[in-house]
Protein backbone atom coordinates (compact mmCIF):
# COMPACT_ATOMS: atom_id res chain seq x y z
CA UNK A 1 0.00 0.00 0.00
CA UNK A 2 1.49 3.27 -1.28
CA UNK A 3 1.66 6.50 1.86
CA UNK A 4 0.07 9.55 0.55
CA UNK A 5 2.44 12.18 0.68
CA UNK A 6 2.85 14.56 3.63
CA UNK A 7 5.39 17.05 4.31
CA UNK A 8 6.22 19.85 6.85
CA UNK A 9 7.48 22.35 5.56
CA UNK A 10 9.83 23.86 7.61
CA UNK A 11 11.28 27.99 6.84
CA UNK A 12 14.73 28.83 8.92
CA UNK A 13 15.00 32.12 8.91
CA UNK A 14 17.75 34.48 10.79
CA UNK A 15 17.45 36.40 13.68
CA UNK A 16 20.06 39.14 13.03
CA UNK A 17 19.05 39.29 9.60
CA UNK A 18 15.15 39.86 10.28
CA UNK A 19 14.22 38.00 7.34
CA UNK A 20 10.75 36.57 6.81
CA UNK A 21 9.94 33.47 5.94
CA UNK A 22 6.83 33.93 3.70
CA UNK A 23 9.03 33.63 0.73
CA UNK A 24 10.42 30.50 1.67
CA UNK A 25 6.97 28.76 3.05
CA UNK A 26 5.15 30.15 -0.50
CA UNK A 27 7.73 28.36 -2.33
CA UNK A 28 7.15 25.56 -0.50
CA UNK A 29 3.48 25.51 -0.45
CA UNK A 30 3.30 26.01 -4.42
CA UNK A 31 6.07 22.63 -4.60
CA UNK A 32 3.62 20.62 -2.54
CA UNK A 33 0.66 22.15 -4.82
CA UNK A 34 2.79 20.42 -8.36
CA UNK A 35 3.12 17.42 -6.49
CA UNK A 36 0.07 16.91 -4.80
CA UNK A 37 1.38 16.64 -1.32
CA UNK A 38 -0.81 17.51 1.50
CA UNK A 39 0.94 19.17 4.08
CA UNK A 40 0.65 18.41 7.59
CA UNK A 41 2.30 21.71 9.38
CA UNK A 42 4.13 24.58 8.74
CA UNK A 43 7.52 25.39 11.06
CA UNK A 44 9.63 28.54 10.89
CA UNK A 45 12.98 28.65 12.83
CA UNK A 46 13.79 31.31 14.19
CA UNK A 47 17.79 30.83 14.41
CA UNK A 48 22.05 31.41 13.05
CA UNK A 49 22.58 28.68 10.59
CA UNK A 50 25.69 27.44 12.61
CA UNK A 51 23.48 27.10 15.68
CA UNK A 52 22.74 23.22 16.53
CA UNK A 53 19.51 24.15 18.65
CA UNK A 54 16.46 24.10 16.40
CA UNK A 55 13.47 23.11 18.26
CA UNK A 56 10.85 23.67 15.40
CA UNK A 57 13.06 21.14 13.17
CA UNK A 58 13.17 18.53 16.48
CA UNK A 59 9.52 19.17 16.23
CA UNK A 60 9.12 17.96 12.69
CA UNK A 61 11.31 14.86 13.06
CA UNK A 62 8.76 14.07 15.92
CA UNK A 63 5.63 14.21 13.49
CA UNK A 64 7.94 12.32 11.06
CA UNK A 65 8.89 9.77 13.61
CA UNK A 66 5.31 9.51 14.66
CA UNK A 67 4.39 8.96 11.14
CA UNK A 68 2.18 11.82 10.67
CA UNK A 69 4.32 13.15 7.69
CA UNK A 70 6.94 11.25 5.32
CA UNK A 71 8.42 14.49 3.76
CA UNK A 72 11.00 17.72 5.02
CA UNK A 73 10.82 19.87 2.59
CA UNK A 74 13.19 23.22 2.80
CA UNK A 75 13.81 25.64 -0.05
CA UNK A 76 17.65 25.10 0.13
CA UNK A 77 19.56 22.32 2.60
CA UNK A 78 21.22 24.82 4.01
CA UNK A 79 17.85 26.29 5.62
CA UNK A 80 18.59 22.79 7.39
CA UNK A 81 21.94 22.62 8.46
CA UNK A 82 25.58 23.33 7.51
CA UNK A 83 27.37 20.74 9.66
CA UNK A 84 28.35 17.44 7.47
CA UNK A 85 27.60 15.39 11.01
CA UNK A 86 24.02 17.03 11.28
CA UNK A 87 23.17 16.40 7.94
CA UNK A 88 24.21 12.71 8.05
CA UNK A 89 22.27 12.25 11.40
CA UNK A 90 19.80 14.19 10.19
CA UNK A 91 19.72 11.68 6.43
CA UNK A 92 19.78 8.58 8.77
CA UNK A 93 16.88 9.49 10.91
CA UNK A 94 14.61 9.97 7.69
CA UNK A 95 15.70 7.03 6.67
CA UNK A 96 14.39 5.19 9.53
CA UNK A 97 11.19 6.79 9.09
CA UNK A 98 10.98 5.65 5.47
CA UNK A 99 10.64 9.49 4.62
CA UNK A 100 12.47 11.84 2.08
CA UNK A 101 14.09 15.21 2.45
CA UNK A 102 13.22 17.78 -0.25
CA UNK A 103 15.20 20.79 -0.81
CA UNK A 104 13.86 22.52 -4.52
CA UNK A 105 16.33 24.95 -5.00
CA UNK A 106 19.18 22.29 -4.72
CA UNK A 107 17.18 20.18 -7.21
CA UNK A 108 14.68 17.53 -6.61
CA UNK A 109 16.24 15.88 -3.75
CA UNK A 110 14.66 12.23 -2.53
CA UNK A 111 17.04 11.32 -0.12
CA UNK A 112 15.04 7.43 -0.62
CA UNK A 113 17.86 6.98 -3.32
CA UNK A 114 21.55 6.30 -3.04
CA UNK A 115 22.03 9.15 -5.26
CA UNK A 116 19.99 11.61 -3.36
CA UNK A 117 21.73 11.10 -0.27
CA UNK A 118 25.27 10.88 -1.74
CA UNK A 119 24.72 13.99 -3.68
CA UNK A 120 23.45 15.24 -0.02
CA UNK A 121 26.68 14.29 2.08
CA UNK A 122 29.17 15.26 -1.09
CA UNK A 123 27.38 18.85 -1.14
CA UNK A 124 27.85 19.10 2.35
CA UNK A 125 31.38 17.81 2.81
CA UNK A 126 32.08 20.93 0.07
CA UNK A 127 30.15 23.24 1.89
CA UNK A 128 32.20 22.42 5.61
CA UNK A 129 35.22 22.05 3.51
CA UNK A 130 34.73 25.68 2.39
CA UNK A 131 34.08 26.96 5.41
CA UNK A 132 37.60 25.41 7.08
CA UNK A 133 39.55 27.21 4.24
CA UNK A 134 38.13 30.35 5.24
CA UNK A 135 38.68 29.78 9.17
CA UNK A 136 42.22 28.77 8.48
CA UNK A 137 42.96 32.31 5.79
CA UNK A 138 41.59 33.59 9.32
CA UNK A 139 44.32 31.72 11.34
CA UNK A 140 47.27 32.47 9.14
CA UNK A 141 46.55 35.95 8.96
CA UNK A 142 46.51 36.17 12.71
CA UNK A 143 49.55 34.36 13.20
CA UNK A 144 51.30 36.51 10.45
CA UNK A 145 50.22 39.97 12.45
CA UNK A 146 51.18 38.12 15.77
CA UNK A 147 55.08 37.38 13.87
CA UNK A 148 55.50 40.91 12.88
CA UNK A 149 54.20 42.05 16.48
CA UNK A 150 50.95 43.61 15.64
CA UNK A 151 47.93 43.28 17.39
CA UNK A 152 45.12 40.73 16.76
CA UNK A 153 41.97 41.73 16.61
CA UNK A 154 40.47 45.35 17.30
CA UNK A 155 41.81 47.22 20.10
CA UNK A 156 40.07 46.90 23.91
CA UNK A 157 40.91 49.93 24.86
CA UNK A 158 41.08 53.49 23.22
CA UNK A 159 44.73 54.80 23.49
CA UNK A 160 45.14 58.19 25.33
CA UNK A 161 46.19 60.18 21.99
CA UNK A 162 42.84 59.10 20.68
CA UNK A 163 40.88 60.35 23.51
CA UNK A 164 42.93 63.53 23.27
CA UNK A 165 41.55 63.88 19.52
CA UNK A 166 38.36 62.38 21.05
CA UNK A 167 37.73 65.32 23.43
CA UNK A 168 38.82 68.13 20.40
CA UNK A 169 36.59 66.99 17.61
CA UNK A 170 33.70 66.11 19.84
CA UNK A 171 32.08 63.52 16.64
CA UNK A 172 28.12 63.53 17.28
CA UNK A 173 28.24 60.03 17.13
CA UNK A 174 29.70 56.53 17.49
CA UNK A 175 29.95 55.96 13.69
CA UNK A 176 31.66 59.84 13.20
CA UNK A 177 34.17 58.86 15.66
CA UNK A 178 34.72 55.50 13.96
CA UNK A 179 35.18 57.23 10.76
CA UNK A 180 37.11 59.92 12.46
CA UNK A 181 40.06 57.69 13.79
CA UNK A 182 40.41 55.49 10.91
CA UNK A 183 40.76 58.70 8.98
CA UNK A 184 43.63 59.81 11.69
CA UNK A 185 45.27 56.45 10.77
CA UNK A 186 44.18 54.22 13.81
CA UNK A 187 43.00 51.27 13.44
CA UNK A 188 38.88 49.87 13.94
CA UNK A 189 37.99 50.07 17.27
CA UNK A 190 35.09 47.52 18.99
CA UNK A 191 31.58 49.85 18.72
CA UNK A 192 31.00 49.01 22.23
CA UNK A 193 34.74 50.14 23.83
CA UNK A 194 34.21 53.45 21.51
CA UNK A 195 30.69 54.40 22.78
CA UNK A 196 31.76 53.68 26.42
CA UNK A 197 35.07 56.00 25.43
CA UNK A 198 32.79 58.79 24.03
CA UNK A 199 30.40 58.81 27.11
CA UNK A 200 33.34 59.51 29.17
CA UNK A 201 34.43 62.74 27.14
CA UNK A 202 33.23 65.98 28.70
CA UNK A 203 31.29 68.02 25.82
CA UNK A 204 33.55 71.70 25.43
CA UNK A 205 32.39 74.51 26.90
CA UNK A 206 30.99 77.02 24.42
CA UNK A 207 32.91 80.11 24.41
CA UNK A 208 31.96 83.42 26.06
Amino acid sequence: MTVPPRAILYARVSTVLQEQPEMQLGELRRVAASRSWSVAGELVERASGADRKRPRLAEAMATIAAGRANILAAVSLDRITRSVGHLIELVDDLQSYRAELVCPRDGQLDTTTAQGRAFLVVRGVFAELERELARERAREFSRERAAQGLPIGRPKAIPPRALVLLAQWQPSSVQAAAAMLEGAGFPKFDRRTLGRALGKIPPQKSAG
